[in-house]
């Protein structure tokens, strides 16, 4: 037996613990826009403008200063707004994207999200939200993970399984509830 099939026969007998799978929704990709993609930009929009805003109000000028805060809101709802019909349009082409319609099947050493292969040191943070668990992997690629998609194990059993597994990168455990 060569070396390469030696290695696909370990890689089908390494038993999944847990499975995920899930098409995302508009509630699933309405959370990720607003707690992966806009959260510093909202921060950093309100804080900008809130800033400028006491400028406007030190120098009596009640009307530019409300002025000024109801444009940032709306300006911070709109381009959310845009975002997010930008990742639906996006889901419904790229059957493969990171954010569902993969497979997610996490392993004792490893898990795999469709075709790549990642280890659980690569985990630079998890962000638990309402019906989603966001994965970032090496502060680059976010995986969704639906509370309740899981095909093989449950999310109580998972949440324990990432705490030990993650147990020396309390920085990646911080977001986790």
């Amino acid at each position: 037996m060569s070396k390469s099939e030696d290695i696909m026969q370990n890689k089908d007998t390494v038993k999944s613990i847990f499975v995920n799978e899930f098409s995302p929704s508009l509630k699933e990709l309405s959370e990720y826009n607003s707690r992966i993609l806009f959260r510093p930009y909202s921060i950093m929009c309100y804080a900008l403008c809130s800033i400028m805003a006491l400028i406007y109000l030190q120098s009596g000028a009640w009307f530019w200063a409300l002025a000024l805060i109801i444009f940032a809101f709306c300006i911070e709802r709109t381009a959310r707004y845009l975002r997010l019909k930008q990742l639906l349009k996006q889901s419904r082409v790229e059957t493969s994207a990171n954010l569902g319609n993969q497979k997610k099947t996490f392993n004792v050493n490893n898990f795999e999200i469709g075709n790549g292969t990642f280890r659980y040191e690569q985990i630079s943070k998890i962000i638990s939200a309402n019906m989603c668990l966001f994965i970032v992997i090496e502060k680059s690629v976010t995986v969704m993970v639906k509370k309740d998609a899981f095909t093989i194990g449950d999310y109580e059993s998972f949440v324990a399984f990432l705490r030990e597994k993650l147990q020396d990168n309390p920085q990646a455990l911080r977001g986790l509830k």
